[in-house]
């Protein structure tokens, strides 16, 4: 996500759903697919930084709306919101969420999306600052 390729992204994310899918099938349990499959979009890099928080910080707006579809599922509406407030609050190494990484970049829609999807405006990295300090600095 971080160079913005969608398809590729699509690709992997689709492989390794394949596979957890296949794996699963013995146990019939949508709850720990559900699990596994969130847990490689939130899956940290040595920044502490997911998927999430790359496609945020450059502004790939369709890459983080397919983030967001991949955990909608219309019949479990509790299940959704809990994972869309997992992705929208997870931090990095300098306690920084997708929402200070696009407000620092200045990334409008993306922000908006953030906050649609539940994002906390409050939310502060280790200096204190919260997204809107980070766009108001930059």
């Amino acid at each position: 996500a971080k160079n913005g390729s969608f398809q590729t992204c699509d690709l992997l994310l689709d492989t390794l759903k394949q596979i957890l899918l296949r794996t699963q099938q013995s146990h019939n349990n949508r709850n720990s697919f559900m699990n596994e499959y969130l847990s490689l979009i939130l899956k940290k890099n040595i920044d502490k930084r997911t998927p999430v928080h790359e496609t945020a910080k450059i502004g790939n707006i369709a890459m983080l709306q397919f983030f967001f579809c991949i955990i909608h599922d219309e019949n479990q509406t509790d299940e959704y919101e809990q994972y869309k407030i997992t992705l929208c609050e997870d931090y990095d190494d300098e306690f920084k969420t997708s929402l200070h990484l696009a407000a620092v970049e200045g990334h409008y829609k993306i922000v908006q999306l953030l906050i649609d999807q539940g994002a906390n405006v409050w939310s502060c990295d280790m200096n204190n600052s919260t997204p809107l300090h980070e766009a108001a600095a930059h």
